[in-house]
Formats: C-alpha cells, sequence, structure tokens
C-alpha cells in the first residue's frame, strides 16, 4: 500500500478528543512526530524519512515490514505529553518526547508493577500525567508519522518503546 499523505485534524477539532485522529472514521489516535528517529535494519533514522517496506527493528516480534505510513500535521495548541531525557529509566527517552496523550507506551518492571499492579503495561502515555515529570503542554505543530505494520508491536523511539498500529 502507498504512504497516506494528508491533513489529519488536531485534538481540538473536537472538543472531547484527545490525541490525533489518524483515520476517518476509526479510532486509531495515535501518531509520533515526524522528526524523531526509530530503529530500523539501517540503522536510526527519522520518522519522516520511513517508508512502506522499510524494515523495523521490534521488540516483540523481531525485525517487521512497515505497511503503511500515514502522515499528518498537527496544529500548533495541541495536547501534548512532555517527556523529558531518562523519565522511564537510563536514556529512555534519549531526547525530551512530546507524543500525542493517545499514543501508547510500554512501561515494565517496577513502574508497570506500581502503577498497574503487572509486569508490563502498554497504555496511552496520557495516562501518566503527573503534572510534574510527565506533564501536557501546548505543540508547537508540525509533522507527525503513523506506522502500520501487520499487527501492534513495540518499537523504539528514541530509546523509549512505543506501540505502532496494526493492520
Amino acid at each position: 500500500m502507498p504512504d497516506d499523505d494528508r491533513t489529519l485534524r488536531a485534538a481540538n477539532d473536537d472538543p472531547g478528543a484527545v490525541g490525533v485522529p489518524i483515520l476517518d472514521g476509526a479510532t486509531l489516535r495515535h501518531a509520533i512526530p515526524a522528526r524523531f528517529t526509530t530503529l530500523t535494519a539501517s540503522g536510526a533514522v527519522p520518522l519522516r524519512a520511513i517508508q512502506a517496506g522499510t524494515r523495523l527493528i521490534t521488540r516483540d516480534r523481531g525485525m517487521m515490514v512497515v505497511r503503511r505510513v500515514l502522515h499528518g500535521d498537527i496544529r500548533p495548541g495541541a495536547a501534548m505529553v512532555h517527556l523529558p531525557i531518562g523519565v522511564f529509566g537510563d536514556q529512555k527517552p534519549g531526547v525530551p518526547l512530546d507524543l500525542p496523550p493517545d499514543q501508547p507506551v510500554v512501561l515494565r518492571g517496577w513502574r508497570a508493577e506500581q502503577l498497574f499492579g503487572a509486569r508490563e503495561a502498554r497504555v496511552a502515555v496520557g495516562r501518566l500525567v503527573d503534572g510534574r515529570v510527565a506533564r501536557l503542554a501546548p505543540s508547537t505543530g508540525g509533522r507527525v508519522v503513523s506506522l502500520v505494520l501487520d499487527q501492534p508491536v513495540v518499537f523504539y523511539v528514541e530509546g523509549m518503546e512505543v506501540v505502532s498500529a496494526g493492520l
């Protein structure tokens, strides 16, 4: 399937919505700013350079092929969750990371145990907002990307484990 290049509605188009709607009529509401990097068979690559057919390194399924890449724009002022360097462990994330509140991330170990009573938890990053460390901040705007694989998988963005979209 070809990459989709479209303008996405921002969260504030629907006053009750959070996150970034990616597909019309679907509930997929997460994406990652295109300026951040992920790990591929070719090494660390900016998300804006990922295309359908790129081999992505995943935590739970090894190397997987990206089936679709959805590109869009998030408007300035849309709610994002700001994560400082190392908030989830040594260099996780490795740079300050801003994600839409609905973007699923992975917590493991004591953090998952303390917050969710599980060894591993896949949760919308907005559920981790505490107002001090993980906090809501307005977007400065820009391109976002949603990677679609055969199924939702965990992949890495700036050292942080995030969950992809799946067919």
